[in-house]
């Protein structure tokens, strides 16, 4: 963005004149809700996206609902189609090819196991949308975006502006918190044997941070942020003393919507009587 070596490559790689790239940041996920709450948009194109998955989800719901038209892209019926003007069905894992992120941060492509649904992939509906606005896109298959990617990944650069990260105090309590594989998830609605199997939602605590709350065998434990709190059993645990681990998206733990914060925020403990 800052680097004139680096624009001049992308620009290179789209086969378009480096001037006409954007010269200013893009907005954040939490100024797009923000701007879309104060009616900046005409219309609103959400795919694969849970407003649950976010900080503040009802005001993230209200934000999508104050946009003049609402786009959705997705595999079954959800909060944001709810509330959609138009809803596009997409493909699922099993009918395109694709990548995950594994928690290591590790890339893992996948190919398509069923061809012949012929369902379409958010990109191809996304530049079917583009199409019909006249801005180009370009091939939209996963050969093709592998390929432009791969360009990208044999550029080096060396960004003029570093990200800027504001400080903060140090935590009485430091949260730890990923979603477990089998949770409360929208994909998995409908699934109760398979929630079944899911791993219990317990807080882990250090075995010194359990002793100063004098909690005990059977007791549970209130993890609370300025929002809300959730109350858990929890599991000693080798850690560091002054954090507290506990699932972001699983019964009785959901973070985002009860704490309002993610990992790394800034929480308290507090005994939450026996069970």
């Amino acid at each position: 963005l800052f680097d004139a070596e680096a624009r001049a490559a992308a620009a290179s790689i789209w086969g378009i004149d480096a001037e006409t790239l954007p010269s200013n940041l893009g907005r954040s996920f939490d100024e797009i809700v923000e701007a879309a709450a104060a009616d900046a948009y005409a219309g609103l194109v959400v795919t694969g996206f849970d407003p649950e998955d976010t900080t503040n989800p009802a005001s993230t719901l209200a934000a999508i609902q104050r946009a003049p038209f609402v786009v959705a892209l997705e595999l079954k019926h959800s909060a944001v189609t709810a509330i959609a003007d138009v809803v596009f069905p997409v493909a699922a894992v099993a009918e395109k090819a694709g990548a995950f992120v594994d928690w290591e941060g590790r890339t893992r492509t996948f190919s398509q196991a069923l061809k012949d649904s012929n369902a379409l992939t958010d990109a191809r509906v996304l530049s079917m949308i583009a199409d019909a606005l006249d801005v180009f896109v370009g091939k939209q298959d996963v050969k093709s975006l592998r390929q432009e990617l791969q360009k990208f990944n044999s550029v080096v650069t060396n960004r003029s502006e570093r990200p800027r990260v504001a400080a903060v105090a140090p935590a009485a309590f430091t949260l730890e918190t990923w979603p477990q594989l089998l949770d409360s998830g929208v994909m998995q609605e409908g699934e109760p044997y398979l929630a079944g199997t899911a791993r219990p939602a317990v807080a882990k605590l250090a075995a010194a941070t359990a002793a100063g709350l004098g909690l005990r065998d059977n007791d549970y434990v209130r993890v609370s942020a300025s929002r809300g709190s959730v109350l858990l059993p929890f599991e000693i645990v080798e850690g560091v003393a002054d954090s507290v681990w506990i699932p972001t998206n699983s019964e009785l733990s959901h973070v985002r919507a009860a704490l309002g914060v993610a990992h790394g925020a800034e929480v308290s403990l507090s005994h939450g009587g026996a069970e």
